[in-house]
């Protein structure tokens, strides 16, 4: 029974984020309801495995519930402006995620073997994704157009995060997350 349950339970994330997705891409208030639940799945999933990663999805569920109710309150007529991003704050928000990643990388590297059932296993890789889709999150609440291009980058890189901690599933969900965030680039661009 926990073979099945371990099978399972991937593949009910995989299709809540999917649906999540879709909705997303239509931006629909909506897709954060799936949104909120495929992450706090996800929280489960990856809590032993990937430390920020796990964090990540518990934040995920916090903003899950601001973007829902943001998007409710302001109606579907403010749903459809998609912003932009100046250069000079894109550039700002790359130079402090890039140190953050730095740093925290760094630090829990260095403390690995104090730290090991604290710390993962790949400290570099998990911190740019996390601190990454951080930003990228935040800013696709806010509806700004750049939040595709990086969840563009961060989920082809999770492709081979995930294959790394044998979780070949959620490494596939991640390629068709990235193409369909292509697409979602391509759609906000239109509108933006």
């Amino acid at each position: 029974m926990q073979v099945f349950e371990l099978e399972v339970l991937p593949w009910t994330i995989v299709l809540l984020s999917m649906i999540y997705l879709i909705l997303l891409l239509q931006q629909s208030h909506w897709c954060w309801l799936f949104g909120i639940a495929s992450s706090g799945l996800s929280y489960i999933v990856f809590q032993p495995k990937l430390f920020f990663e796990s964090l990540l999805y518990l934040y995920y569920v916090a903003i899950g519930i601001y973007a829902w109710r943001d998007w409710l309150k302001k109606g579907v007529k403010n749903n459809s402006r998609v912003r932009r991003l100046s250069i000079r704050s894109h550039a700002f928000l790359l130079i402090f995620q890039i140190a953050l990643v730095t740093l925290i990388g760094y630090l829990f590297k260095s403390k690995q073997d104090d730290l090991k059932s604290f710390v993962s296993e790949r400290p570099y890789a998990d911190a740019f994704t996390s601190i990454f889709s951080v930003v990228a999150t935040f800013l696709e609440a806010r509806r700004y157009l750049v939040s595709w291009l990086y969840w563009i980058v961060i989920n082809f890189f999770s492709v081979w995060l995930y294959l790394k901690v044998q979780e070949p599933v959620l490494a596939g969900q991640m390629a068709a997350y990235g193409l369909l965030s292509m697409l979602g680039f391509w759609r906000w661009k239109k509108l933006s």
